[in-house]
């Protein structure tokens, strides 16, 4: 058995009731969707979207360069609408001379955080991070072995914990960083019994090397 009917594409969207700063661009889910407006551009690949959707989106502020943002910040999208991959957004930004190469696309906050280029709806802008991450060894005062471990927090509040490396009496040693916690096993195989140096080393997402070494026991 077969059966007939006609579809008929309806393009018709209504926006619903938001703050009056925010302007709206039709998103049909079949096509690719760019949206440009001054200083952005958002695009969105076809079959991103689940259904046709006005999209809201804004200039939240301008450049705040006491926060090291030196582009506008844009909100794109709502977190009402699903996405089945993200897109790709191009923001201007004056980027202070020779700070180019700490400059990334950040996610706008309390607390600015390293976004990429793939993005989905949210609130972004560009800033520059000239400041490395920050090194806590864990424990109690200077005794920073408990049995076997090693841990420290390694934290950057800018672009980003990149990667971390450890040295023990200047060779590098297994570790592994989760989160924000950096911890390391001691090996009698690796290590002999007395006293060592541990350096860690760590780098942001925008290249801001830093690190800190410690005296200890095993």
């Amino acid at each position: 058995a077969s059966v007939h009917y006609r579809v008929r594409r309806d393009e018709s969207l209504q926006a619903p009731e938001r703050d009056s700063s925010y302007r709206w661009s039709p998103w049909l889910w079949y096509t690719q969707n760019i949206l440009s407006d001054s200083t952005m551009t958002y695009m969105l690949p076809a079959g991103a979207l689940y259904g046709n959707v006005n999209v809201p989106y804004r200039k939240v502020k301008g450049p705040d360069p006491s926060r090291g943002i030196c582009s506008d910040v844009w909100e794109i999208g709502s977190p009402d609408i699903p996405l089945q991959m993200a897109g790709e957004i191009e923001i201007a930004a004056d980027i202070p001379e020779g700070l180019e190469e700490k400059a990334y696309l950040a996610r706008f906050g309390t607390q600015l955080a390293y976004a990429g280029v793939h993005v989905r709806f949210g609130t972004y802008c560009v800033a520059v991070d000239t400041v490395p991450p920050t090194i806590q060894f864990l424990g109690h005062k200077d005794q920073i072995v408990s049995g076997r471990t090693i841990r420290a927090r390694i934290r950057d509040d800018a672009s980003g914990v990149d990667s971390a490396r450890v040295e023990i009496d200047g060779k590098w040693y297994l570790a592994m960083l989760k989160g924000s916690t950096l911890s390391l096993e001691l090996k009698d195989d690796r290590i002999h019994r007395g006293k060592h140096t541990i350096t860690i080393y760590a780098t942001d997402c925008c290249g801001n090397e830093t690190h800190e070494t410690k005296s200890f026991v095993y």
